[in-house]
């Protein structure tokens, strides 16, 4: 038998004591640590017993997880299906979500969200006991469960027994919401008497008291000018008359962890202009007589416990679980509906990142009948079964992605325009040639990799021992290949000073034919310039790998680490599955071939990926047909 906790406790800790006299054990499945053991650590560090268990990511023998970068068997789609099969039909919500059409669709892309929202955690958990020996134990699940969070178990072999789930969570629900009403008392009280103290009315201006009206808004998300990352300048125009020239549209920031001072000089100096309207969107208060009247409106349609025959819970907890994704979804839409009330008569608003961006939000621009217009990141999203969007307009990578928007319920575009994927118009910049004493160059692309997570107890690919293993193998590499140049680049270059990387660091210094590119200082695009300049790219699943298979480059993308074999290349076509290698042996082969050959795949296979996947988009005007387009839609709203 086998206990399941959230967290480690002292109440936890002495549980673990317990069990083992019958010879049970208890599973720790996050690390996260109540405050009073993490007190208690300080003075008694052996406070960590063998009889606690981690969902340990080194524990699982190179195994296909399904879960990591995506949902493969659909678990999120079978548990929003069986919602709706277990509720009642419900009235028009169009008074609390006014001006939407297809709203039922628009809706249930929330309730996608929810289920996704929690299947990621649930499905690690239960992989993670599927794939150890402990698959075939009774398993006493205590852990904090979101509502809807069992039917996601249901769909395993696991013999589970759940213990007051809801409950916890719904203790936990309960004080985050007694906090967050106690901080905002105490925020109000200390701003009326600092009111009271001045004698006036003024306060800190909202987000959307400006007073300037513009016709183009745009949602960056974290910004616009990014350190380590290419800006997301594809929208401006370069023309100060025109509706798209930078200080001419109305920027507004979703994400709290975003200094917008800091980011409006960025882009005064990058864009070479005197002002940037820039806000961060305050969402304002709760819309309590407008949820208490949805919540009774719910009810009373729902018949929540009408015609509901006796023990059948499965209709009354799906009915509730409804509830609650609709009284959420208005909260948020009447919160960002008021916070977009001052710019209700804009045209256009452009998205950052089409994966992100709020569905609230969406509905809310949607409610004032302004255009939503996103460039579409990636093509890999489409396949992974745990994203979603309402967008308006999407401006697509190729033909291909827009016949997969089309026919998928997970996402809703009105229209789509195929452009390319904008940033690889930077393969043709002319960038100052680097002079080499290599005949041959290799880039290495690599994933971020926090320094401060050191274990891969909870994290499967972003973790230090992943990263460690991936420098070493292709310095192997590099150290049988004298002859050839291997440059190392990535978003940063963190671990070149990670006292983690030690070793790593050393022996790559000692290579002559190995160089770290550590200039992030002015070229934005170096990164992109780089790989136009390479023979061959070994890369981790980026989205510049991505970009380097459209231009028809030879890349070698890694989908294996420590812990596993194939993550990602199994949601994708098989016409991209050919870039991707599974061990370090089908590495060293591919390697090879390409030495031998010159190629990973023949002309005919990249062509043939170009037309079909990308629509040979890839050709350096990505930017010209986006800005044509914003220019048409923008004439015709």
């Amino acid at each position: 038998m086998i206990f399941l906790f959230r967290k480690t406790s002292i109440v936890v800790f002495f549980i673990a004591k317990m069990m083992r006299i019958f010879k049970w054990k208890v599973l720790v499945t996050t690390n996260n640590k109540s405050y009073l053991f993490r007190k208690t650590e300080v003075f008694f560090s052996g406070l960590y017993s063998e009889d606690i268990l981690y969902t340990h990511a080194s524990m699982l023998d190179n195994i296909e997880i399904e879960t990591v970068d995506g949902d493969y068997e659909k678990i999120s789609d079978k548990c929003v299906d069986n919602l709706y099969d277990n509720i009642y039909k419900l009235d028009s919500l169009h008074r609390f979500f006014p001006n939407i059409e297809d709203l039922s669709k628009k809706i249930k892309l929330s309730v996608f969200q929810y289920f996704d929202g929690i299947s990621y955690e649930q499905q690690m958990i239960i992989q993670w006991l599927e794939n150890t020996i402990y698959k075939d134990s009774f398993i006493i699940n205590c852990t904090s469960m979101r509502f809807g969070a069992k039917c996601i178990w249901s769909h395993s072999d696991l013999k589970v027994i759940f213990v007051l789930n809801y409950i916890f969570f719904s203790i936990y629900l309960i004080t985050r919401i007694f906090l967050a009403l106690a901080k905002k008392v105490v925020k109000k009280t200390t701003f009326l008497m600092q009111i009271n103290r001045i004698h006036d009315n003024v306060g800190i201006n909202p987000a959307n008291s400006s007073s300037v009206k513009h016709d183009v808004l745009f949602f960056p998300h974290c910004g616009v000018v990014k350190i380590g990352h290419p800006p997301t300048d594809h929208f401006y125009s370069d023309n100060p008359s025109s509706p798209f020239y930078p200080s001419r549209i109305m920027h507004f920031e979703y994400d709290n962890r975003l200094d917008i001072s800091k980011e409006v000089e960025k882009m005064k100096h990058f864009f070479k202009v005197d002002s940037v309207a820039y806000e961060r969107i305050l969402s304002g208060n709760i819309p309590w007589y407008g949820a208490v009247q949805l919540f009774f409106k719910l009810f009373k349609n729902i018949k929540l416990f009408k015609n509901i025959k006796l023990f059948n819970y499965t209709s009354i907890g799906n009915n509730i679980i409804y509830i609650i994704i609709i009284l959420w979804e208005y909260i948020r839409f009447s919160q960002y509906r008021s916070a977009m009330r001052n710019h209700k008569n804009a045209k256009i608003a452009l998205v950052g990142y089409d994966i992100l961006f709020p569905k609230s939000l969406a509905l809310a621009l949607d409610s004032y009948g302004i255009k939503t217009i996103a460039i579409q990141e990636r093509v890999r999203p489409l396949f992974v079964n745990c994203y979603s969007y309402n967008i308006h307009t999407q401006l697509v990578v190729s033909d291909f992605t827009a016949n997969l928007l089309k026919h998928s319920n997970r996402f809703l575009v009105k229209h789509t325009l195929a452009v390319g994927q904008v940033r690889t118009d930077h393969f043709f910049d002319e960038a100052p040639s680097t002079v080499s004493v290599y005949k041959r160059r290799v880039i290495l692309l690599d994933y971020h990799i926090d320094k401060h997570n050191k274990d891969e107890k909870f994290e499967l690919i972003l973790n230090l021992k992943n990263d460690i293993q991936y420098r070493n193998e292709v310095l192997s590499i590099a150290e049988a290949n004298p002859d050839i140049e291997f440059i190392f680049r990535g978003k940063n270059c963190d671990w070149y000073s990670a006292q983690s990387h030690h070793q790593i660091i050393h022996k790559a210094n000692k290579l002559p034919n190995v160089t770290v590119n550590t200039d992030y200082s002015n070229d934005h695009w170096a990164s992109y310039h780089l790989c136009t300049s390479a023979d061959l790219i070994i890369a981790k699943p980026t989205s510049l790998a991505e970009e380097c298979v459209s231009a028809g480059m030879n890349v070698i993308v890694l989908d294996y680490g420590i812990n596993h074999a194939t993550i990602v290349s199994k949601f994708l076509p098989s016409l991209l599955k050919k870039y991707y290698c599974h061990s370090f042996e089908q590495l060293q082969d591919m390697f090879d071939f390409w030495k031998k050959n010159k190629y990973i795949i023949s002309d005919k296979g990249k062509n043939k990926i170009k037309s079909d996947i990308f629509s040979n988009l890839t050709d350096g005007k990505v930017k010209q047909r986006v800005q044509r387009s914003l220019k048409v839609i923008y004439d015709n709203s």
